[in-house]
């Protein structure tokens, strides 16, 4: 099963800091699903009948360790864990805890992952320039390979119930969308922008993030800038928020009620941004990792790798402080 170290007790619960994330679980590895048992000989249809033979007992699942756990995607029931040192890409099921592995899923670690609502494994992998699909019983059921216009693919998200693919390109300072055989791109710098009270002038730099929130507006990653930019589907800025908070941004999520929670790399935390630009800070210590190495949330869960400690961190944003 699923070696889950260092769960929090009640007590622990009740003690932790009221607003932000409280710790549920830690995941250091998991037992590999296991073989179909064997099948023992049947009976023969002889008088008298001969005694059956009976089926040889399955051998027990090997457990295996994460070792430098980096991107991870967690929907419901499903944790994706890409680990670099074994370059292996693993699907936890949280509920039957177990490992299977993707075995056909290219990890680096510029690797982005997500998963799709029908629980499909996407992998973006810059280095070819492609993004594959993998279904629920680990086969590659697509491949798309980036048009030329999309030299930097950073990261993904999906859109519209999972039937469109974004792409944030950071050096063209755009996104690409895929729906169907329809390919569009966005760029939000020559969008305009409408100022923000709280974070600056709009749309400053590059787009290394995207994340899509209710009523379809994104949130992107701006690195250039040290911002994270609401922008509409068709690249008009409408907020900025983080800069002077943000000092070396390297990723995104949005928790269960559409705040943005950044991964900055400069203090190895993760920060929540408030609409009047400030951001409330949750140092690796405290999330329980000793270096950040991905984040992925979806609803009240939020899951944070340790790329030094070779675990994922699963914590709960379900008791925390209403703002």
């Amino acid at each position: 099963m699923l070696l889950l170290a260092g769960c929090a007790s009640d007590a622990e619960l009740a003690a932790a800091p009221a607003s932000g994330p409280q710790p549920w679980r830690q995941l250091t590895g998991g037992r590999v699903a296991a073989a179909q048992p064997g099948i023992g000989l049947p009976t023969l249809p002889a008088w008298p009948a001969l005694p059956t033979v009976p089926a040889p007992r399955a051998a027990p699942a090997p457990f295996v360790r994460f070792t430098s756990p980096a991107a991870v995607a967690l929907r419901g029931n499903d944790l994706l864990v890409a680990d670099l040192a074994t370059a292996r890409l693993w699907r936890a099921e949280l509920a039957s805890e177990t490992l299977v592995a993707i075995t056909e899923a290219p990890v680096s670690p510029e690797i982005a992952l997500a998963l799709g609502p029908d629980l499909s494994a996407w992998v973006l992998e810059p280095r070819s320039r492609r993004v594959l699909r993998f279904a629920r019983d680990g086969r590659l059921a697509q491949a798309l390979a980036l048009p030329l216009a999309v030299p930097t693919p950073a990261a993904l998200a999906l859109a519209d119930g999972g039937a469109t693919l974004l792409v944030a390109d950071g050096a063209s300072a755009q996104w690409f969308e895929q729906r169907g055989s329809v390919p569009r791109f966005i760029n939000p710098l020559h969008q305009g922008s409408t100022p923000s009270a709280a974070g600056g002038a709009g749309y400053t730099g590059s787009v290394d993030g995207i994340a899509v929130a209710a009523g379809g507006r994104l949130q992107v990653l701006d690195r250039l800038s040290g911002q994270v930019h609401e922008c509409t589907r068709d690249g008009r800025c409408v907020q900025s928020r983080g800069r002077g908070e943000l000092m070396q941004p390297v990723a995104l999520v949005l928790d269960r009620r559409g705040r943005v929670i950044v991964h900055d790399a400069h203090d190895n935390s993760l920060k929540r941004l408030a609409d009047d630009g400030t951001a409330e800070r949750w140092s690796a210590e405290r999330l329980g990792v000793q270096r950040i190495g991905g984040i992925a949330c979806d609803g009240s869960l939020l899951a944070v790798s340790d790329v030094a400690g070779g675990r994922v961190a699963i914590l709960s944003l379900l008791h925390e402080a209403a703002p």
